[in-house]
């Protein structure tokens, strides 16, 4: 990539007529170089409140459509023209003598966007409304200045830099049971969230704990986070460290591969020691943000075993064939068996410990190995077992 200093930017607008001998290196702001081919260098700056490119590209012979896709291919398409050289006046002409190099400049069409939709577009993690909200709270500079209006009129190429808040919560270290190059497996504590719900002050999650965890750099904005346990809920969380992990562990989720093992203490006792629960599960359109078992609903199924009874409480492992939201404690709660310590679907209030655990999981790593982890079990369950030999094999 051959480099242009403001020195050399001057001079070529110059050459072309559009700078004066009064004009100065401080007349040129934003200055980036791209080299988009082996062939051609690309500088992007801003003169005079107008967008520029200086080209230099062997490839482009005074054409000015191949101009446009040289910078499209730097900087993205855009609406624009090459400035004509003043010095060919018998025919038009683009390209300018400069250091021994033909050097094109291009203009860019004057275009601008509400700041507020250029960087909600950018960051689709979250939603405009709450990009409103870090505006307003000046995490957002543009070229250089903090902006507070979610409304200010910007262009693509301005300089955007979006500082986040500090998380509210402390940063947890959380314990890895599984870790390759291309796979991590941890164990989420109970009242911790998978993923930010979005917000002005997101909590440290696991994704959090996942991006201090990547080999590589090429991620998405929920590289790691595969499948979710809801906040109240511990136990396994697997996630891939690479996008191609994340592909391949999302293809045996939705093919139901992996094999998934909860344990549950709940409330009374269970019809059989042994069963299948295959009940439709629906939003509740009275309470949308929770689940009611409904024959209109989806399709699930858990099966579930009885280890231990004791003092009006039931220990129960659950196997659920599905993964739909909430599932296994709108199934239990089906059965007159709600889990212990549930807000929503039983008698508990939200101070209490659900006592759910995602106990197991069993999958295929990229090597084509069948991988089990497990998470410990909880000591919160140890009261309500009646022989705690039950659970050896558990751990």
């Amino acid at each position: 990539m051959i480099k242009y200093t403001t020195r050399d930017i001057v001079a070529i607008l110059r050459l072309f007529g559009l700078a004066t001998d009064q004009t100065g290196q401080r007349d040129i702001s934003y200055v980036q170089s791209r080299a988009p081919a082996d062939h051609s260098t690309i500088v992007a700056f801003v003169y005079q409140k107008n967008h520029y490119y200086i080209i230099h590209d062997d490839e482009i012979e005074d054409n000015e459509s191949t101009a446009s896709l040289s910078v499209a291919a730097a900087y993205g398409e855009q609406s624009g023209s090459l400035v004509r050289n003043p010095k060919e006046t018998d025919f038009t002409a683009y390209g300018m003598p400069y250091k021994g190099k033909e050097v094109y400049l291009y203009k860019a069409t004057p275009t601008t966007m509400r700041l507020d939709i250029l960087v909600s577009q950018r960051h689709p993690e979250l939603s405009r409304s709450n990009w409103q909200k870090h505006i307003k709270a000046g995490h957002v500079q543009v070229n250089g200045s903090v902006v507070h209006t979610p409304r200010t009129e910007v262009h693509p190429h301005d300089t955007i830099v979006i500082t986040m808040p500090e998380s509210a919560q402390e940063k947890v270290a959380l314990p890895v049971l599984y870790s390759d190059n291309q796979i991590m497996a941890v164990s989420k504590p109970a009242g911790m969230l998978t993923h930010a719900k979005g917000g002005i002050m997101p909590e440290y999650t696991v994704k959090d704990f996942f991006e201090t965890h990547y080999l590589s750099d090429d991620r998405s904005d929920r590289t790691g986070i595969v499948h979710r346990l809801d906040r109240a809920t511990s136990g396994v969380i697997v996630g891939g460290r690479t996008k191609e992990a994340v592909a391949e562990l999302q293809r045996q989720f939705a093919s139901r591969r992996v094999q998934k093992v909860y344990v549950a203490v709940v409330q009374g006792t269970l019809p059989q020691p042994e069963a299948i629960i295959d009940v439709p599960i629906a939003r509740n359109p009275k309470k949308p943000s929770t689940f009611r078992a409904d024959s209109r609903g989806k399709s699930a199924q858990t099966r579930y075993r009885v280890i231990s009874t004791r003092n009006g409480y039931s220990t129960v492992l659950l196997f659920p064939k599905t993964g739909r939201t909430h599932q296994l404690r709108v199934h239990l709660a089906y059965l007159g068996t709600p889990i212990v310590g549930d807000p929503v679907y039983g008698t508990g209030n939200h101070s209490d410990r659900l006592m759910l655990h995602a106990l197991q999981l069993t999958f295929t790593n990229m090597q084509g190995e069948e991988v089990t982890v497990k998470s410990p079990f909880p000591d919160e369950f140890l009261p309500y077992i009646q022989d705690t030999s039950a659970i050896t094999a558990l751990n």
